[in-house]
Formats: C-alpha cells, structure tokens, sequence
C-alpha cells in the first residue's frame, strides 16, 4: 500500500534570528492507493477487450474489429491476449484477414506489444491469408546485427534479395552494422 499526503498551503512565519521563513504544514489525511486492485482491474479489461477483439474477428464484424482495436492500443497485456483467443479459432472471413493486413502493415511493433512469440505466429496462421501452395522458398530478410545475434528472428522475409538489402541498409542499422539473412523455408511455415 503506497500512501500520498496531501500537503497545505505555506505559512510565512518571523522566526528569532532568521527572519521571514516559509514552512508548510501537512495535512495528513493521507489518501491510499492499493496497486493490486489497479493491477487487477487492468488485467480484467484485458481480457474483456481480447474477447471483444477475438469475438469481431470470429464473426467477421470489420467494424467492432476496428472499434477493439482502438481499446487494444492501450492495453498493455490485451493484445497477448487477444492473440492467444484468434490462435483457437479455426479461421476468420476474408474481410477481416484484409482489415489485419492493414494493421500488420501499419504496426511494425505488433511483435512486441504481443511479447509472446509464438502466441503471435499461432494467430498469423488465422489472420493471413495462408495460401501459398507452393514447394520450400529461398527467402531473404534485411536486418540489424542484434536480430543475428540474438537469433530471434522477424515474421516478415522477401524472395527478393535486393528489397531485403534495402531493409538492411536503411534505418535498421545498429552502429553501422546490418545484415541480409538467407534460409531456405519449407512450403508449410510460408503464409
């Protein structure tokens, strides 16, 4: 339990040698803030705007898509959440895997506002379009060094090796060091 004393106004006072001095009395009717109840009461709107979100996308309803979005923006713990709900569905409408292009496109920081990995990749086999059909990709991936380093690799590749040098050479630059990752990917983790 933290608590906050709420203080009054300054007096002025003589003091005996020292002159004017200012001193503020304290009124000690102390207002208390107990964290575990705002802790609870967030983590309680986080699961209600997850299942808000993950209800639009089982639906197909874009707009209440989009209206859950608005609340997830600000939820700290509601988009693992809604993830983790849209990863048990077993698909979605069209409509709504193009209304989440949109927000991965816009949303470089969508891995890290999820800050679960596989919770996230479970949810992108439901919200991308999952059609390739085709045989294992040579796939490349512009990069700064601390990705290689820490081998936690991004969601997003190119087959083109020219667009992920562009990646690599722009703004992702970590003391002027940046790398072009190559792996050859099976047919079956390609969406």
């Amino acid at each position: 339990m933290i608590a906050f004393a709420v203080m009054g106004k300054a007096d002025t006072t003589k003091s005996p040698g020292l002159g004017n001095t200012s001193a503020a009395h304290i009124d000690v009717a102390a207002a208390t803030f107990d964290p575990s109840e705002y802790l609870a009461a967030e983590r309680l709107q986080a699961r209600r705007v997850a299942a808000l979100f993950a209800d639009a996308c089982e639906r197909g309803d874009t707009a209440a898509f989009y209206a859950a979005l608005d609340s997830l923006g600000s939820n700290p713990d509601g988009w693992r959440l809604a993830m983790a709900r849209v990863a048990r569905l077993d698909c979605v409408s069209t409509a709504i895997k193009r209304a989440f292009g949109g927000v991965w496109v816009e949303s470089k920081m969508l891995p890290l506002r999820v800050g679960n990995r596989r919770v996230l990749a479970d949810a992108l086999r439901v919200l991308m379009p999952c059609d390739y059909r085709g045989k294992q990709l040579k796939l490349f991936r512009g990069t700064n060094i601390l990705e290689r380093k820490r081998r936690l690799y991004g969601f997003s590749w190119t087959t083109d090796y020219r667009t992920a040098r562009t990646f690599a050479g722009g703004p992702l630059k970590v003391d002027g060091a940046s790398v072009v990752l190559e792996s050859v990917v099976p047919a079956h983790a390609i969406l």
